[in-house]
């Protein structure tokens, strides 16, 4: 069940809304939607400039929960979900200059998944099965659909439709009003699920034991792929799916088939999710190290070794790669956040956290936002 740890979780966003008093205005959906890792394929490159130098903490504060999300950046706001005792899941908005509360969302049922914005809606779904759309502004539910097992991880928008996982199904929803246009049984899963990744009108995304291409606008299948283990988070890129699988291997297969292109194998066998740029991929593994891999052939370039498990999801942005390390085991303690050239693989600066990151850090004009899973949220600059 804890393996969702193992997923990272990041949005960035710009030009939407931000915490407020009640709006006296509908809510509108937007024609630029932002994406949890970056875009559509889940690539986690950023067109933002680098921070190259840590000079400062801006602001920390503890949230008082466990996190097991990303925070999310939007136009002057935080947004983090929370598990707290009781089996209680909450969204929270945040004053990104200042860190102080703007609101809080109801109960969510437990785990809360990370989010996807389209104007002033955003959509997060979480253990209880079910997608809320909650407008931004203030932190009111707009519309819930429910879905068959738990959601965990981020639904995608593409055009008028919201696209989300659950354990036991995929299902295309009217991102406006939650009208299912499609939806498609996956099995009887207990697990996790991926975020799906969209690539030229198929969406792409795992369950237990198994990986689906679907036609994106009918739901019809074009492949699938038996695994035989746990796999993590996958990307769509250059005609290829990658992903890393519970049997220390790291794969690319064929967008169109699913069939194996290469597999890098290394010694640990959870993996982080991928990063995508320039024909090289970059992805953590257990064995506390990051690796840069080329794309089209699987052939090593470099690593880098850490201080613990490199398990939270990389993010790129002009030539910077960003990434915090923690374990699975629950053996907490100060963990450190890590800046690395893309080209050397060389470190550029590192901060050391509170306890284990392992959810994917939000980027913002000249600001990083890391939370570690003891619940301290920090704003480095």
């Amino acid at each position: 069940m804890f393996r969702i740890l193992g997923y990272s979780f990041l949005v960035i966003i710009s030009l939407v809304c931000m915490g407020s008093s009640q709006s006296t205005t509908a809510p509108a959906l937007s024609d630029k939607p932002v994406l949890f890792q970056a875009d559509a394929g889940r690539t986690c490159l950023y067109d933002l400039p680098a921070m190259r130098e840590f000079h400062d903490i801006k602001w920390q504060i503890n949230i008082g929960a466990t996190s097991e999300g990303s925070p999310l950046y939007a136009d002057g706001s935080l947004y983090l979900g929370t598990f707290s005792t009781g089996f209680k899941g909450h969204l929270s908005a945040y004053n990104a200059q200042t860190g102080v509360k703007l609101w809080t969302s109801g109960d969510l049922g437990g785990h809360v998944a990370p989010v996807a914005i389209s104007g002033d809606f955003v959509f997060v779904g979480g253990a209880s099965g079910k997608l809320q759309a909650i407008d931004c502004r203030d932190g009111t539910v707009l519309w819930t659909f429910t879905t068959a097992g738990t959601i965990w991880n981020a639904p995608l928008i593409a055009g008028s439709l919201v696209y989300v996982i659950s354990e036991k199904g995929a299902y295309a929803l009217d991102a406006a009003t939650g009208s299912p246009k499609w939806q498609v049984s996956t099995g009887e899963n207990q697990g996790l699920t991926g975020s799906p990744a969209l690539l030229d009108g198929v969406l792409y995304f795992e369950v237990p034991k198994k990986i689906f291409a679907l036609n994106s606008d009918t739901g019809a299948a074009l492949w699938t792929r038996q695994i035989s283990d746990f796999c993590y988070p996958l990307a769509a890129a250059s005609a290829k799916i990658f992903i890393g699988c519970n049997d220390q291997n790291f794969y690319a297969l064929d967008a169109k088939t699913g069939a194996e292109v290469w597999h890098f194998t290394a010694s640990g066998a959870a993996w982080s999710g991928p990063a995508i740029a320039n024909g090289v991929v970059y992805v953590g593994n257990e064995n506390k190290s990051l690796y840069a891999l080329s794309a089209e052939t699987g052939q090593y370039l470099w690593s880098f070794s850490t201080s613990d498990p490199a398990l939270s999801t990389p993010v790129l942005a002009s030539g910077a790669l960003y990434f915090g390390v923690g374990n699975h085991q629950f053996i907490e303690g100060p963990q450190n956040f890590y800046a690395v050239d893309i080209q050397t693989g060389l470190q550029l600066w590192s901060f050391k956290a509170a306890g284990r990151i392992l959810t994917a850090p939000a980027l913002s004009q000249g600001v990083i936002y890391i939370v570690a899973f003891t619940g301290q949220v920090y704003a480095l600059e």
